[in-house]
């Protein structure tokens, strides 16, 4: 059982998954233009591809330290018109997948094609909230950099450069609270105890 998916460029299939009596099948991968092999053909021709192999011959195009087998099921991986990749399975047996494997088949690929869209779009979006994640601490970070130099930019224009000490731009601000802080103590009755 193997799952190979075209890979980003469009130009050849790697070998997702595969397993075969329990062990993993090496990494492979193939050109989608390779004539001679099943799994390219199915992606081409984007249809299922059944390969019956006499017991006297060898199997073609065996991935090495794999078993020869002599049937073949291939099916495209598909959403819609676009094709992901390819499922196959194989059998050491003659004739093993009839009509109704078939259909099994077919079904389990339309579901592991929606399960591996699935799979791919939680993948981009998990990758556009981490891309908008540091973009907003950045963001954050160069906020926290302008309201420091606004500050300083501001005391700057409420300092006089000479002496040091605030100017007629930091009076005018601040006359009128000041004023106000002062008829209001003024006007308070004067609490007892206070001299």
């Amino acid at each position: 059982f193997s799952i190979f998916m075209i890979d980003p460029g469009g130009h050849a299939l790697r070998c997702a998954f595969g397993t075969e009596a329990g062990v993993t099948l090496p990494q492979t991968q193939l050109e989608l233009s390779d004539p001679n092999a099943n799994t390219a053909r199915c992606v081409r021709e984007r249809r299922e591809i059944l390969v019956e192999i006499d017991p006297e011959d060898s199997t073609p195009n065996l991935i090495p330290g794999t078993l020869e087998t002599l049937s073949l099921l291939f099916a495209p991986l598909m959403i819609g018109e676009r094709v992901m990749g390819v499922m196959t399975v194989q059998s050491l047996a003659p004739h093993a997948y009839g009509e109704r494997e078939r259909l099994i088949f077919r079904t389990l690929c339309a579901y592991g094609a929606i399960a591996l869209d699935n799979a791919d779009a939680y993948r981009q979006v998990a990758a556009t909230l981490k891309a908008l994640r540091a973009t907003q601490a950045q963001l954050l970070e160069k906020n926290v950099e302008l309201e420091k130099a606004y500050k300083a930019l501001e005391d700057v224009s409420l300092t006089d450069q000479l002496t040091g000490l605030r100017n007629r731009r930091f009076f005018l601000q601040h006359v009128d609270g000041d004023v106000s802080m002062t008829l209001r103590r003024y006007d308070e009755p004067q609490r007892p105890g206070a001299a």
